[in-house]
């Protein structure tokens, strides 16, 4: 046995009975849902005076409830600023310390443009440079071959330049920036850059210590040839194959006679003979 609603009372319906018309539906229009709403579940008796349709159903509540926000996602009134509370903060502000966009973007743009034209003046980039792997690329396979004189050289083959065609009538050739007599084509120093020798650009040398010439001529033949120049700056000699300079020889030659006209019970050899 069911109970029907219809007309407002709630009527027993038996078997072989006529069936009641259903009461008119009529539109009821939304309403703010309550903190504390009335559920009507259907089930058991309801009383004459209660219209389910002023109720929601299960479903209805489950689905607002689904719809409603978590209170986790949301702050609570006391963590939140009211539009008021907003208002008076902004007009605290003080902007005249802030630089606007236009002179931030200026700035910006005037430091990029002085940037650029400083890198373009004194940098090259990077079409214009080799990368550290190709320089080393390039220098393992750099043949120097003899082309180079090596700065530090670990042989004497390391400093030694050899003609590539063995009939030149001159080995090397060095070839001053200019001709004036200070200027040096060539200088040797030791270890403690003292200056050993020099070649200077107007054929001038300079040797610091001991100089041997012709060391390897052979006997009778010249060993030192200075196209009839005159050799200056010779010293008294000391041994009896040194060289004599003029002021020693025409003393020799003047003491010389000056014994022979007083000395009577010596001997000399002049131009051997014997006076």
């Amino acid at each position: 046995m069911a109970n029907v609603f219809g007309n407002g009372s709630n009527r027993n319906c038996s078997s072989g009975s006529g069936i009641l018309p259903a009461p008119r539906p009529s539109v009821i229009p939304a309403r703010p849902v309550a903190s504390t709403p009335n559920v009507f579940k259907g089930e058991g008796a309801t009383p004459d005076q209660l219209n389910p349709r002023d109720f929601y159903t299960r479903r209805e509540v489950d689905r607002y409830l689904s719809d409603k926000a978590d209170l986790s996602d949301v702050y609570t009134q006391e963590k939140s600023y009211s539009s008021i509370e907003v208002d008076q903060l902004l007009a605290q502000l003080n902007l005249s310390s802030y630089a606007s966009i236009a002179y931030v973007d200026s700035s910006i743009s005037s430091y990029v443009n002085s940037i650029n034209a400083n890198l373009n003046s004194n940098y090259y980039d990077k079409t214009q440079t080799y990368s550290k792997s190709e320089v080393n690329n390039l220098v393992s396979t750099a043949d120097l071959g003899d082309n180079y004189v090596s700065k530090a050289p670990n042989s004497l083959a390391d400093i030694t330049i050899n003609p590539g065609i063995d009939t030149l009538s001159v080995s090397l050739i060095v070839r001053s920036s200019n001709n004036t007599a200070t200027t040096q084509a060539q200088r040797w120093e030791n270890s403690a850059t003292d200056l050993l020798a020099a070649i200077y650009a107007d054929g001038k040398a300079t040797f610091t210590n001991l100089t041997t010439v012709g060391e390897n001529v052979s006997a009778g033949e010249v060993a030192l040839y200075t196209s009839e120049r005159r050799i200056a700056g010779v010293a008294n000699p000391v041994n009896n194959l040194d060289a004599v300079n003029k002021s020693y020889m025409e003393t020799f030659i003047t003491t010389t006679i000056d014994d022979v006209l007083t000395d009577t019970d010596e001997n000399y050899l002049v131009d051997a003979l014997e006076y």
